[in-house]
């Protein structure tokens, strides 16, 4: 690739928008290795608009770079708050569940009381006749 090529040549810079679009298209394309290093030959280029180009994009591609961060940051936050809902959900559950578990217990007790009263008034019973 010559740096005379398009999207590097001076031809491009006073072009219509949508050849403009087609030169902004060709810097996509190009790897990052290749616009660091054209940054990397910054006092040897003669292009300065080459250099402003691979500047640029490689911007473009740091801001890209950040939206898709913030993107996944916003994914992992309501993702985050539905699991904090589902365990919030999942305590609620196990509280109840903790509750009747007393509730079943305590009437068990009750139960249990009861039925050792009646075997020793059975028992009594026997022994009194």
């Amino acid at each position: 690739m010559e740096l005379k090529d398009p999207p590097f040549s001076t031809a491009d810079l006073g072009r219509a928008p949508d050849d403009i679009a087609k030169a902004g298209e060709k810097w996509r394309s190009l790897p990052d290795d290749f616009l660091v290093g054209v940054c990397g030959r910054e006092s040897s280029t003669e292009y300065q608009h080459v250099l402003d180009g691979a500047r640029v994009e490689l911007a473009r591609r740091g801001v890209d770079a950040q939206r898709a961060l913030q993107g996944a940051i916003r994914e992992s936050i309501a993702e985050q708050q539905r699991l904090v809902g589902a365990i919030d959900a999942a305590s609620d559950c196990a509280m109840k569940q903790t509750a009747e578990v007393i509730n079943l217990t305590r009437a068990l007790k009750a139960y249990t009381i009861v039925l050792a009263a009646i075997g020793l008034v059975q028992i009594l019973l026997m022994v009194w006749k």
